[in-house]
């Protein structure tokens, strides 16, 4: 779906990859997220496998050798959750590490009852990706992988959720205001990735991924299907995200709660809302100074 430059790999490396070696298996669905975690995680110098499913998880960690595996745990075929819960049951004891965009409290309680090692919130945030990649890779080489890391080395996340008042269940979409004219935030973005050549990537593959994600969530809503409306919408939500669009975030999110919530009486509507802030973020991303702009807001 997009071309990995070499000079992408091999520049600009982190100070720490040296000591970092492992080949990391990422199951991820969302084309913009795909690129985003690839990106990162080779950056650093990891060897990344994608798989678009959990079963195709499921499949490639039970015949090939990973030292890590990320999962994201909304997928469609196999769901995360399962797909942790057979690896574990047909006896894969390698870590596991949940990605998800939800940020309630319960979410990350069900990652760890399906058995995963540890949680990370999408969008990720690329200093807690290095913290956790250092955690695991490292103690595999020292020979402690057979040692139980702690649950505060496994999820430093969970004090980030108390201190925000995420504890509570209430779900928070951070970005830039629409009053700025400038539909994401720098602050946001620049926690997940600040290199202008790597978020050009992103941004263009979730420019060519969205349409065909509307598309599909437009037959959902037609048939009210709220499974697929709800997988669709987080789909969405987790990719705005990403970009700190937090327009589109919201609204995805919106409906997504909804489906959960077996309201859809007026998901039309809804949808109607999530493509006119999808498409003001494709114009916004379709100008050649996009970065340059978002930064300016900050700065303003």
């Amino acid at each position: 779906r997009y071309q990995l430059s070499e000079s992408l790999v091999t520049e600009k490396k982190p100070s720490q990859s040296g000591s970092l070696r492992g080949r990391i298996l990422v199951a991820e669905d969302a084309a913009g997220n795909q690129a985003l975690i690839r990106l990162l995680l080779e950056r650093l110098g990891l060897e990344v496998v994608i798989v678009e499913n959990g079963q195709q998880a499921v499949d490639r960690a039970l015949s090939e050798s990973f030292d890590l595996i990320f999962m994201d745990m909304q997928m469609p075929v196999m769901n995360g959750y399962d797909a942790v819960r057979m690896l574990r049951q047909k006896g894969y004891t390698g870590p596991i590490v949940a990605l998800t965009a939800n940020a309630m409290k319960e979410d990350e309680k069900k990652c760890l009852a399906a058995g995963c090692d540890g949680y990370l919130q999408k969008p990720i945030d690329r200093a807690i990706l290095s913290e956790r990649l250092h955690t695991y890779l490292q103690r595999k080489e020292s020979g402690m992988e057979s040692q139980e890391p702690t649950r505060s080395e496994m999820d430093p996340m969970r004090e980030l959720y108390e201190e925000s008042g995420r504890a509570s269940g209430e779900e928070k979409v951070n970005g830039a205001g629409s009053d700025s004219g400038v539909p994401i935030d720098w602050e946001e973005l620049s926690r997940v990735c600040d290199d202008p050549e790597i978020l050009e990537v992103v941004a263009q593959t979730v420019l060519d991924e969205t349409p065909d994600v509307l598309g599909q969530l437009q037959e959902a809503v037609r048939q009210q299907d709220t499974a697929a409306i709800q997988l669709l919408a987080h789909r969405i939500k987790g990719t705005a995200k990403n970009l700190a669009a937090k327009t589109l975030a919201e609204k995805a999110f919106a409906l997504e709660l909804a489906a959960k919530e077996g309201q859809t009486e007026n998901a039309q509507a809804m949808l109607d809302e999530i493509c006119e802030a999808a498409e003001q973020l494709k114009a916004f991303l379709a100008q050649e100074n996009w970065i340059e702009q978002v930064k300016t807001a900050v700065r303003g």
